[in-house]
């Protein structure tokens, strides 16, 4: 009777096990798409930082050379 009864908790207890090992899952996977995103993002300010400060500095030397 006693081993009837744990037989019967383990089934119970297996399924919310699963969904719990679901969600443990998915949220890992969330969290290491928002790091890449946010990773992918900081990339992509440090490009348009690099490209905004190579457009100045042409400026800059294009105004030089056209003051003479």
């Amino acid at each position: 009777m006693k081993r009837s009864l744990i037989d019967q908790h383990k089934s119970l207890l297996d399924p919310i096990r699963q969904v719990g090992d679901e969600l443990r899952a998915t949220i890992k996977e969330s969290v290491a798409e928002g790091e890449q995103s946010s990773s992918a993002s900081k990339g992509a300010g440090s490009a348009s930082a690099s490209v905004s400060a190579s457009v100045t500095t042409a400026s800059n030397e294009a105004k030089v050379v056209d003051n003479g």
